[in-house]
């Protein structure tokens, strides 16, 4: 995980919404995306839960965040 990545992750974490936390970093959604699904395969653990058009974070998610 580096420092852009972990950026990243703590927009999502706040927004609630890849959409919409793309937006706030100014790139697109499918660049956000992929970078949080390359998070996720580098850590070995699934860090967010889509709940419709949303997502909320996993156990594993809520405890790379905090830390």
């Amino acid at each position: 995980m580096n420092i852009q990545q972990m950026q990243y992750f703590a927009e999502v974490c706040r927004q609630e919404n890849v959409t919409k936390a793309a937006a706030s970093l100014h790139m697109s959604q499918s660049t956000l995306s992929l970078s949080m699904k390359n998070l996720e395969t580098e850590t070995g653990l699934n860090l967010f839960r889509h709940v419709g058009r949303n997502i909320q974070l996993t156990a594993d998610g809520q405890w790379h965040f905090a830390g």
